[in-house]
């Protein structure tokens, strides 16, 4: 299948459909779900994938082993994922370091420590960069929702 024009980048060219199926299934118009318009259901579930995946990944890398890149390009998409369904978008990687500013939800230095993971994708310490993004992430996305939660309830009692 053709890749779709926002989610053309170098590390993930060869199988976008493996790490972003509703994002690209989205940018080709196909009918799709829009995860990133129902993310408080979907966040527990990246969660627990995300967990799964951080055990593999920890296993790997304690072991040396080579087996590394595939895991590390599936923690790489998920954070991607997480921090742009999150903001209620699909993922964009093409011209990413300009759309970072586009969102409202980000951990600090988002973009220094993106530009240092896509130099060095397949480091242990991109995979540690990679893990305290997602727990950042989820931290903030938690917090982000608790005030958009409370500011509706405040304006539903008149407040």
């Amino acid at each position: 299948m053709n890749v779709p024009a926002e989610l053309i980048h170098p590390l993930f060219q060869s199988a976008i459909d493996r790490y972003f199926p509703d994002d690209a299934n989205y940018y080709r118009n196909a009918a799709a779900d829009q995860p990133w318009m129902e993310i408080q259901l979907n966040m527990p579930l990246l969660m627990d994938e995300w967990k799964r995946l951080d055990a593999i990944l920890y296993r790997l890398f304690s072991e040396r082993s080579k087996e590394i890149v595939d895991p590390m390009k599936l923690s790489i998409s998920f954070f991607l994922k997480i921090l742009y369904w999150t903001n209620n978008r699909p993922v964009q990687l093409s011209n990413w370091q300009q759309e970072l500013s586009n969102l409202r939800v980000i951990p600090v230095n988002t973009l220094e420590r993106l530009q240092f993971i896509e130099s060095n994708p397949f480091l242990y310490h991109s995979y540690k960069q990679v893990s305290e993004l997602i727990k950042e992430q989820s931290k903030l996305f938690a917090k982000y929702s608790a005030m958009k939660n409370s500011n509706q309830s405040t304006s539903k009692d008149g407040c």
